[in-house]
């Protein structure tokens, strides 16, 4: 399901020089996950499942849909953690039934993903005028 997003990431805004570190940090965050995964596993063996997870997957689905239909690329790819946390709920459990909970919590917030959208439309926007000021051609590298 996220194999086009990241194909979209990979060709398009992560290509630039301001966003190539990008693949870099989710590698890191892949390998900090993978490497804490059996102790999270085994911290919440034995926990009962937690019906709050189909919420947590729905939104997260909604995310995903609404994001890619629109293009908004922090929908998209953010719907991921909202679903990786409803299908863990669903599998294992809420943090409140595991014997010990994680050192780490995402600090992803609405307000935060709509304010980047925001922040980048606004971006976009001013470097037009800027180039459209001063008599540029624009070029369109995506086709």
């Amino acid at each position: 399901m996220y194999v086009p997003s990241l194909y979209d990431l990979l060709t398009g805004i992560w290509s630039t020089d301001e966003q190539k570190h990008c693949p870099i940090v989710l590698g890191v965050s892949c390998w900090l996950v993978w490497r804490n995964w059996p102790t999270m596993w085994a911290r919440s063996e034995g926990a009962q499942t937690s019906a709050a997870g189909w919420p947590v997957v729905v939104v997260g689905l909604l995310l995903y849909i609404v994001g890619r239909s629109q293009e908004i690329l922090m929908f998209e790819v953010g719907s991921l953690i909202w679903l990786l946390i409803g299908i863990l709920l669903l599998m294992r459990g809420g943090a409140t039934t595991a014997k010990e909970e994680p050192r780490w919590t995402p600090r992803i917030t609405f307000a935060n993903l709509v304010a980047e959208i925001i922040h980048e439309d606004l971006k976009r926007a001013e470097r037009y005028e800027l180039v459209k000021k001063h008599g540029y051609k624009l070029m369109d590298y995506n086709g």
